[in-house]
């Protein structure tokens, strides 16, 4: 390889002669890896851009400010509705079998879980219920404190269904504090969106 493969024309009126009075509003350009398309954005835009993941909303607003999370990581568009970066678009990491994912207090969790078993299915749990699914194949992340632990076995719970019998998982979901966020979106998103949410009043 030689420094003159990289060398190109660039006119000098597209050379940037004083920097911007904002220099968060710096030009970015957003590449879509499926489709191959370019967007033009603002450097400002980058946080709504990125997908929860190993920097928690709280340490990236100690040092950016109050970040908005884009609605895509926590709930599905609207028909029509066009996500803010690519990695917002898809299911991802998806098992074969669908995914029900149900978040609240994890005892509540626990219960509705049980209620709704059925022939062929598999649990994904914090460590502190994984015996409480008699008859199924289970998969903990972990301890239901222990946020790096369940990003750490989410991938591979997730995918771990995927040459058996199961036809239906549910999963136990964490709150959206620090990298709880991230997790909840992985699970979220592997499930479509198929989410049971279970408030203080739910038995």
């Amino acid at each position: 390889m030689k420094t003159h493969d990289f060398y190109y024309d660039l006119p000098p009126e597209l050379i940037a002669q004083t920097p911007l009075e904002r220099r968060d509003a710096s030009r970015l350009l957003v590449l879509d890896r499926e489709t191959g398309a370019r967007t033009h954005r603002q450097f400002h835009d980058l946080p709504r851009l990125l997908r929860p993941g190993g920097l928690p909303l709280e340490e990236l607003e100690e040092v950016l400010g109050e970040i908005t999370v884009d609605k895509a990581v926590l709930s599905p568009l609207a028909a029509g509705e066009k996500p803010r970066a690519p990695g917002m678009k898809y299911r991802h990491y998806a098992p074969r079998a669908p995914v029900t994912v149900v978040s609240g207090e994890g005892r509540r969790t626990a219960r509705y879980i049980r209620r709704n078993l059925g022939d062929h299915t598999g649990v994904i749990c914090f460590e502190e219920y994984r015996d409480q699914f008699p008859g199924c194949q289970v998969r903990s992340i972990g301890s239901a404190q222990d946020r790096g632990e369940q990003a750490r076995r989410v991938f591979d719970a997730l995918r771990s269904f995927d040459g058996t019998d199961v036809t239906a998982i549910f999963a136990q979901c964490p709150g959206d504090g620090g990298l709880g966020l991230a997790v909840a979106n992985r699970l979220k998103k592997a499930a479509g969106f198929q989410v049971v949410e279970l408030g203080e009043g739910t038995p």
